[in-house]
C-alpha cells in the first residue's frame, strides 16, 4: 500500500519477520553525499551542546545525519517499568529533535541496546526522522542504505559481561540481518551500491572492541562479519556504533568494504562521511573524518540559549 508521510511519498511493503522497506525519492544532490555520524550519546547533553557549538561556529553542512543508536540509557531490568520506558522514549525524541534543530537535514537512526521497545516497534513518529531498523531506503540513484539496530550480549566464560537487546544470541541477530540485506538486494538490484548502518559491529574488526573495566574485550557479530565478507563488493561501508571508545575506519576483509565507527558522543566522539558518485554511476567512499568535541576549540557563549539541549543537561 502507499501513503504520504510528512509530505514524502513512501511506498511500503511488509516483508517476513516484520521487515519494513520504504523507497524514497532522491533527497540529495546526485554527485556527493556528506553525512554526520553520531553514536552512543546516552543522554549526554553536555557533549551534544559542545557539538552544537562546533556546528554553529564552523557552519558545517551535511546532507543527512546517521545515528547508530543508544540515544537513551535504558537497562534491561527496567524494561518492565512503563515509567522508565516512557522516560527513555522522551530521551530519544529529545535527541532526535536536537539533531533536526541544528543540522536541519533528515535524520536516519537506529535503536541501540539501550533504547525502549517503542523505538523497535516504530511508535515514535517525527518529521524528517527515519527509523531504519529492518528497513532499506533509497538515498539517491544507485545508492541504498540498509539498517538493523539492537545488539547481542557480550559473554566471557559463559557469563554476560554486557547485556544485549533485543537479541539474545548472534544467531537471532544474523537471521534478521540476512533477511534485511537479502530483501534490499532483491528490491533494489545488483547495480546499486549499499551502505549498511548497524548498532553492533562485526566481531573481527578493531572498531568493535570494548573496554570493560581495565580489560579490552572483542565484541560484535560473527554473522555480520560473514555477511561483509560475502557481499563486500556490493556494500561500500558498514557504519556502526556500540563501542564508544573504538572510533576509526578499517578494511578487515579482502573486499573493498570499509568498517567505520564514529565513536561515542558520550565521550565527545563523532565523525563525517563523504560519499562520491563517479562518472561510471558507481559510488565510492571519498573520505572519513573523526572528531572529539573535547579537543575542538569552541566558544561556550556562541550558541543561542534556545538551541541548547536543556532537557538533557
Amino acid at each position: 500500500y502507499q501513503r504520504r508521510v510528512h509530505g514524502i511519498h513512501i511506498i511500503e511493503r511488509y516483508q517476513m519477520m516484520s521487515q519494513y522497506e520504504s523507497v524514497m525519492p532522491p533527497m540529495f544532490e546526485p554527485k556527493a553525499l556528506k553525512a554526520l555520524l553520531i553514536g552512543d550519546s546516552h543522554v549526554n547533553g553536555g557533549q551534544l551542546n559542545q557539538l552544537a557549538i562546533w556546528l554553529h561556529e564552523t557552519k558545517a553542512e551535511f546532507d543527512v545525519i546517521l545515528v547508530t543508536g543508544n540515544m537513551a540509557n535504558l537497562v534491561n531490568k527496567l524494561r518492565t517499568s512503563p515509567a522508565c520506558e516512557y522516560q527513555a522514549a522522551e530521551q530519544v525524541v529529545d535527541s532526535l529533535q536536537f539533531f533536526l534543530d541544528h543540522v536541519k537535514k533528515p535524520v536516519i537512526y537506529l535503536p541501540g541496546n539501550t533504547e525502549p521497545s517503542a523505538v523497535f516497534n516504530y511508535e515514535i513518529d517525527m518529521p524528517n526522522a527515519i527509523n531504519l531498523h529492518k528497513r532499506a531506503i533509497q538515498l539517491d540513484d544507485n545508492l541504498v542504505i540498509i539498517g538493523l539496530g539492537g545488539s547481542i550480549p557480550v559473554q566471557k566464560d559463559g557469563k554476560d559481561l554486557l547485556e544485549g537487546f533485543p537479541y539474545k544470541t548472534d544467531e537471532e541477530y544474523t537471521k534478521d540481518l540476512d533477511a534485511c540485506v537479502d530483501a534490499a538486494f532483491k528490491k533494489f538490484g545488483p547495480d546499486c551500491d549499499y551502505v549498511l548502518l548497524t548498532h553492533l559491529g562485526p566481531v573481527d574488526s578493531p572498531t568493535s572492541d570494548l573496554l570493560l573495566g581495565k580489560e579490552k574485550t572483542h565484541t560484535g557479530s560473527k554473522g555480520l562479519s560473514e555477511l561483509l565478507k560475502k557481499h563486500g563488493e556490493k556494500i561500500l561501508c558498514n557504519v556502526h556504533g556500540h563501542s564508544s571508545l573504538a572510533e576509526g575506519m578499517c578494511k578487515p576483509y579482502p573486499s573493498p568494504v570499509r568498517v567505520i565507527n564514529p565513536g561515542g558522543m558520550t565521550s565527545g566522539r563523532f565523525g563525517e562521511l563523504t560519499l562520491t558518485k563517479l562518472p561510471t554511476g558507481k559510488w565510492t567512499v571519498q573520505s572519513v573524518q573523526f572528531h572529539n568535541v573535547e579537543s575542538l576549540q569552541v566558544n561556550l557563549n556562541s550558541l543561542p540559549k534556545h538551541l541548547t539541549l536543556n532537557c538533557l543537561k
